[in-house]
């Protein structure tokens, strides 16, 4: 299933992997990296690991917290651009799984995925 999303990404030079990410990213006004990678359930390193070629295409980009220790990570306009562009093609490969599902409890994690890529 990875391999569908992935593909409908790859012209966006996104992965999977990367578009909860930067969609997190491009929320308000800054997430926190371990914050993120508990929602994500991913281990801090692998989380790095994905944030690092959006950085390096300055789609995101990570700040200390004002007035805390830990440190945020920001999508940048380029990066809140480049989601609008690829938002629509993870929806329509959304909506052709969840179609293509007849089990209800499966459904309800597709949505509930949709709902984390989106945002809400």
């Amino acid at each position: 299933m990875t391999q569908r999303y992935d593909a409908a990404l790859r012209p966006f030079g996104l992965r999977a992997t990367q578009l909860p990410i930067l969609t997190a990213a491009a929320t308000g006004d800054g997430v926190p990296v371990a914050a993120l990678a508990d929602s994500l359930g991913m281990e801090r390193t692998t989380l790095l690991r994905n944030v690092r070629p959006l950085i390096r295409r300055h789609l995101v980009d990570v700040r200390r917290a004002v007035g805390h220790r830990h440190d945020e990570l920001r999508a940048t306009a380029k990066g809140r651009a480049l989601l609008a562009r690829a938002y629509p093609a993870w929806r329509r490969v959304q909506d052709d799984v969840q179609a293509q599902i007849a089990d209800p409890a499966w459904r309800l994690a597709l949505n509930d995925l949709g709902r984390t890529v989106r945002g809400g």
